[in-house]
């Protein structure tokens, strides 16, 4: 249907229409209709109407004027005088007033009139883009030309003409009605009541894509009458349109059987034949339309989708551009040529076709939406914004505008103005999970915890199987230190969505926070697996391999991370306390000097090389210079003073290492190592001047492993003096202090 107004709409005015018109509701005023106007059974119509055709089912109050036919159906009423060329009146129908029977017979509606243009939908692969309207179903009004098994009504409209134009009484007017219906009932019997009915429903459904609903429907009228094409081609389009390829095939095989002139059917049986991979019989069907219709702008549309489908580039091309320079106002061609030209990165070409699709079709958002992310594509950030801004403007009830906005502004670190968009998109759509989710996110970024909760609450329990909104709800409860049920929001998002990076390196943070380090370090494997280029991802991986006394496969990671960014000092950090795992001491010593070079201002950094140079008996006073510096930067922290202690003991000065690492048990009495120390350096013996000489003298080893004595070291180390990664916060932290990190914005992380 061009035009359907529904039973409850009420409508005042003048009202015309080039299509067919279908009016279920009331109306007063005048209609002008070019086509065929339908009086459904509840409608109410008051006031002039002058049409090609009309069948009347419900009631009419005024004047009639019918160039072609008047179709009075059952139970219908018509108060008023009526003039037309052909009238058919069914038996039970109401009709007061006077009738004039005109001569002449009508001009036939044309068969090459423009095709209205069916809703756009999603850009879809060539070889999937079926579409249905109306008029592939019924191509003209069902009363504009006759079918099968109504050649007999032709008697009957020339008997109704002898009927005298003027002066008619009203016994007049009924005796030639029941003449008429005597007529029509003698000759062909009475086209069913509610077959257009039926008709009319199974296109809206299809419309719809509402294929069983509408398929009914097309049952419900084959019942009724088995001659009528309209009825065969309904049921194709509802097979087509589910691929059921051999059913579709009969049925438009028998629309054609009824009316083999009709181009529309065998486009579609051709489209059919398609579906079934026989492309050369659809090609042949497409040429023999043409050849009929050289103008079928339709014809040539199709046959350039099958080309394009078969691979034949240059013959799609051309039948597209024939069918747009045939019909300048067919949108499909520029529409599929634009997609066909942005797989082959001709961006350039691409806009310029969905341009000319966009000033065809103004009121489709979806076009507006495919040419701004042309605009991004070509960096021509001003006029995506542009079509962007124009689309919220023209369809503001349009979700999937208002969505690609807000996301568009998400993406370039316009948030106040995302936020607007996808507030607006709420109040559209309140129980949509992906709008609750990307709100949740902004509330995030914002650090508006309150709200953040209540959105990827709200998301989570519209959709459990939302991953991104169990992960983002773990990020949250992770900065509030909630360990357990963040990890059960990360576990859970993990599960649904294995590929999900970043909720593996935020479960595995939480796990490094608990010390459940071999369960993290699988966690950093499953993140990096997602996502190998992740610098992040690689620098976790390798500190909780590190810990995990798994050094081997911590040095492989970093050294992958060293090559991606060779001056990163977290990088030579992590490598520095890896090649200090494995016992490679000097080695480990270069990398720490790297990222001391790199870091200058990191105090974990410099305890870590303060520590080495005590350990191999090296550059003691720088150490202790380092050293030093930690501690007065950090008086507090027990670690730093447990490496002061142990650089005085190794340069001979026991008693300020005595009573440095005394301090360090002040403020952690319980800690077993510190513990050892005191009573190493009250009771061991340093090592003689001469060995620390010596020992600074020998060759650098390049593959040094761990001399006599090191794994006594290695139970007094400052464990926690190494690389440090703090907890997880709610966009993930770096490994590396506080004081010199780079890390990430929220917006970045997420």
């Amino acid at each position: 249907m061009d035009s359907y107004f529904q039973e409850g709409v009420k409508l005042k005015g003048v009202l015309h229409s080039k299509g067919v018109l279908h009016i279920g509701g009331e109306f007063e005023g005048e209609i002008f209709s070019s086509e065929h106007l339908v009086i459904g059974k509840g409608g109410f119509v008051k006031g002039k109407i002058k049409t090609y055709d009309i069948t009347n089912m419900g009631t009419i109050q005024g004047d009639v004027e019918a160039e072609n036919k008047i179709n009075l159906k059952e139970n219908s009423e018509l108060t008023g005088n009526i003039k037309t060329h052909q009238l058919i009146v069914d038996e039970g129908s109401n009709f007061e007033g006077q009738c004039h029977m005109t001569k002449a017979k009508p001009e036939p509606k044309s068969s090459s009139k423009p095709k209205k243009e069916e809703p756009v939908e999603k850009l879809a692969p060539i070889s999937e883009a079926l579409s249905v309207s109306a008029e592939d179903i019924i191509p003209e009004p069902v009363a504009s030309q006759p079918v099968p098994g109504e050649s007999g009504m032709k008697s009957v409209f020339r008997f109704i003409t002898k009927i005298p134009k003027s002066g008619k009484s009203v016994f007049g007017i009924v005796a030639g009605l029941a003449v008429a219906v005597w007529a029509v009932m003698q000759f062909s019997g009475p086209e069913p009541n509610s077959v257009s009915d039926f008709l009319n429903k199974g296109t809206i459904y299809l419309g719809e894509k509402k294929f069983s609903d509408a398929e009914g429907e097309f049952l419900k009228a084959l019942k009724i009458s088995r001659n009528n094409p309209h009825v065969y081609a309904g049921l194709g389009e509802v097979y087509l349109q589910k691929k059921e390829w051999n059913q579709a095939l009969t049925q438009f095989q028998r629309s054609l059987d009824l009316r083999p002139s009709e181009n529309n059917y065998r486009i579609k049986l051709a489209k059919v034949y398609s579906g079934k991979g026989q492309f050369k019989d659809a090609a042949d069907i497409y040429h023999s339309v043409i050849e009929n219709d050289p103008q079928n702008s339709r014809a040539f549309y199709e046959l350039g989708a099958l080309k394009l489908s078969e691979g034949t580039r240059d013959e799609g091309i051309a039948a597209l551009r024939m069918a747009a320079r045939i019909d300048p106002e067919f949108y499909r061609p520029h529409r599929l040529l634009s997609e066909l030209y942005l797989e082959e990165n001709k961006l350039a070409e691409a806009i310029h076709e969905m341009k000319q699709a966009v000033r065809i079709q103004k009121e489709e958002p979806e076009l507006h939406l495919v040419l701004a992310e042309l605009f991004i594509k070509n960096n021509q950030e001003e006029d995506a914004l542009g079509e962007f801004e124009r689309v919220v403007e023209l369809f503001p009830e349009n979700l999937k505008a208002r969505t690609k906005v807000a996301h568009w502004y998400l993406e370039k670190g316009d948030y106040a103005k995302s936020l607007d968009s996808y507030q607006a998109a709420e109040k559209l759509d309140p129980q949509n999970p992906a709008i609750q989710t990307q709100l949740g996110k902004i509330y995030l970024i914002s650090h508006d915890q309150e709200k953040a909760e209540l959105a990827l609450r709200k998301a989570v329990q519209l959709n459990d199987q939302n991953g991104e909104g169990f992960y983002l709800l773990g990020k949250l409860l992770s900065q509030d230190k909630k360990w357990d049920e963040a990890q059960t929001a990360l576990e859970t998002a993990v599960e649904l969505d294995p590929k999900l990076g970043g909720a593996h390196y935020g479960l595995g943070q939480i796990l490094m926070e608990t010390r459940q380090v071999s369960q993290a370090a699988k966690s950093f494997e499953r993140a990096y697996k997602a996502d190998r280029e992740n610098l992040r991802y690689m620098l976790a991986l390798g500190h909780a391999q590190t810990e995990n006394k798994n050094a081997n496969r911590a040095v492989e990671i970093l050294l992958k991370a060293a090559k991606m960014e060779p001056h990163n000092g977290r990088v030579s950090q992590g490598l520095c306390e890896a090649y200090k795992k494995k016992g490679f001491y000097r080695v480990s010593i270069g990398h720490c000097e790297k990222a001391h070079n790199i870091l200058p201002d990191s105090y974990p950094v410099m305890n870590r090389l303060a520590w080495l140079y005590a350990k191999k008996k090296t550059r003691l006073k720088k150490a202790t210079r380092l050293s030093r510096k930690t501690v007065q930067a950090h008086p507090q922290n027990p670690k730093y003073l447990d490496t002061l202690a142990e650089i005085y003991y190794v340069r001979g000065k026991k008693d300020q290492a005595i009573e440095t690492i005394q301090k360090a048990l002040a403020l952690d009495a319980d800690n077993r190592l510190y513990k050892q120390q005191l009573w190493r350096f009250k009771h061991i013996k340093r090592t003689p001047p001469q060995a620390v000489k010596a020992e600074a003298a020998a060759p650098a080893e390049t593959t040094e492993p761990a001399d006599a004595g090191t794994a006594a070291e290695e139970t007094t180390e400052n464990i926690d003096s190494e690389v440090v990664i703090t907890p997880f916060d709610t966009f993930g932290a770096e490994p590396i202090d506080a004081e010199t990190s780079n890390v990430p914005s929220a917006a970045e992380e997420l």
